[in-house]
Formats: C-alpha cells, sequence, structure tokens
C-alpha cells in the first residue's frame, strides 16, 4: 500500500490501541476523521493526521527535546517565582 494511509502499525502506535473499535475512541476526541474498514480496520489519510498533530506524526509527541549529543532533557517552564520582582508587582509598566 503506498505512504497515503497509516499502516495498521502506525495506527496502534499513534492511539497505543491495538483493538481497532478502542482505536476510533482515540482518534476522534485527537480530532482524526477516519473511516472503518469492512475488517473494522482504521483507514487514516497521513496528510491528514500530520496536519491536526502539526507535521511530526506521532512521534512528535513528545515533550522531551533533545541535545546535540542525543541526551533527552525536560523543557523547562518559567514560574513566576522566577520572574523579577518588578514584573510580578507590575512596576515599570508605562
Amino acid at each position: 500500500m503506498s505512504q497515503t494511509f497509516l499502516t495498521c502499525d502506525e495506527v496502534k502506535e499513534l492511539t497505543g490501541r491495538v483493538k481497532y473499535k478502542t482505536q476510533a475512541h482515540v482518534l476522534s476526541p485527537l480530532g482524526i476523521e477516519h473511516k472503518v474498514r469492512p475488517d473494522g480496520s482504521m483507514l487514516v489519510l497521513r496528510a491528514h493526521m500530520e496536519h491536526v498533530l502539526g507535521g511530526g506524526g506521532p512521534q512528535s509527541c513528545s515533550r522531551r527535546s533533545t541535545d546535540r549529543a542525543g541526551h533527552h532533557r525536560q523543557q523547562k517552564t518559567q514560574k513566576s517565582s522566577d520572574l523579577p520582582q518588578a514584573r510580578k508587582l507590575g512596576q515599570g509598566f508605562g
């Protein structure tokens, strides 16, 4: 089959589910349109899945980034306690 559609293994990886019915229950809330084949398996357009998930496919779901050495590191989010005191109080604006 062409690269137009996700393979059965890719649908399993994307949904984290093996059974076809539960795959459909995962795809719908993600906003991924799909069709059900006569055998019950899912038919998902690759381009649609990439569009909905931002172009990276199932592996783009990771929230970790990789440094140049290939080590994973968690992305740090800035907390309000990390901001300078003047910014917290709104001073210096206007």
